[in-house]
């Protein structure tokens, strides 16, 4: 997803966090073998692609990466386009350690 466990502070933007998910999904090993993972999902691949562009894919993710004490935080923020005058949505996204498992670390 273009995480790093070895650097928490890096930010992805929305644009990349999603082209990085469509990636997994359709050009990796993971995309490959998608029959014997299907079973995490339990949808068909179209399905799933088209549950990517819906928003549900940061869900989906978090459901399993709250297995191993991590999820993935999505900060919005305002900005303004000075242009044509209107206020925009800035989406990033970040790993971060669940605060129950930090102790742990």
């Amino acid at each position: 997803m273009g995480f790093d466990l070895e650097d928490l502070d890096k930010i992805i933007s929305k644009n990349k966090f999603y082209e990085n998910g469509k990636q997994l999904l359709n050009n990796s090993k993971f995309s490959e073998h998608y029959d014997k993972t299907r079973v995490l999902f339990g949808k068909s691949k179209a399905e799933l692609n088209k549950d990517l562009t819906s928003g549900n894919l940061i869900q989906m993710i978090n459901g399993y990466l709250n297995e191993f004490g991590i999820k993935v935080e999505c900060e919005i923020s305002d900005g303004w386009n000075k242009k044509l005058k209107k206020s925009f949505k800035i989406s990033k996204y970040k790993l971060v350690i669940r605060k129950a498992f930090l102790s742990y670390i």
